[in-house]
């Protein structure tokens, strides 16, 4: 995800965030609560964002790969509420 590549420098901030986050969670053992957002190139959708948690707690049992070259995770429910 590189501007020489074409990309838009908020989709480049967007995959920076969830690799780091992702990364981070992997490397530390974290668990985490599931957020899911509907999102627009501008960030935010008509009449507010929209977004939805779930409760359980969740953990990145697998991490590879890079920002640059492109990264994989796979995430793994761990408690449920």
């Amino acid at each position: 995800m590189t501007k020489e590549e074409g990309k838009d420098p908020l989709s480049i901030s967007h995959a920076k965030e969830l690799f780091d986050a992702a990364n981070n969670s992997f490397d530390n053992k974290l668990m985490c609560r599931m957020l899911l957002t509907k999102g627009t190139k501008s960030g935010t959708t008509k009449g507010g964002v929209t977004a939805a948690v779930d409760a359980d707690l969740w953990q990145v049992t697998q991490f590879s790969g890079s920002l640059n070259n492109g990264f994989s995770l796979q995430v793994e429910r761990v408690s449920h509420s």
